[in-house]
């Protein structure tokens, strides 16, 4: 590896470690790869404007469902998403973003633009879309 690799994977790494340390003081339950794997799968699904319902919320994830509900359970109590029943289904519960996650994941993107110089997200005004469901 010559010295401008050397100096660019530093530059990464640098960048990576400031993003973890963000990471253990913002994102709930960081250390937990449960926890962690659900807020970011809720996050994704807002993002994309498809609403997770639970039991696909439990497909998804290789936890037992009570490891899984007693995470969700944690999230729901922090105000990170909440649980909204379907207005066409009604048997069917969708796991939706909350204002808290929805700004917290905001933050993260331009934190991930700003220290890994991702011009393509740098020179644009980020913007989050959200779907939102009766409530």
């Amino acid at each position: 590896m010559n010295s401008t690799s050397k100096r660019s994977a530093a530059q990464v790494t640098s960048a990576l470690l400031k993003i973890r340390a963000w990471e253990k003081l913002h994102i709930p339950s960081s250390q937990s790869t449960l926890s962690n794997e659900i807020f970011w799968l809720i996050a994704h699904h807002n993002m994309i404007q498809q609403p997770l319902n639970l039991k696909q919320l439990f497909l998804s994830i290789s936890y037992s469902e009570t490891a899984i509900r007693l995470q969700l359970n944690n999230l729901i109590e922090q105000r990170y998403c909440s649980l909204v029943i379907d207005t066409n289904d009604k048997r069917l519960k969708h796991v939706v973003a909350g204002e808290k996650m929805i700004a917290l994941i905001d933050q993260y993107a331009i934190l991930v633009a700003d220290s890994l110089a991702v011009k393509a997200l740098k020179h644009k005004k980020i913007s989050i879309t959200t779907h939102s469901l009766s409530r």
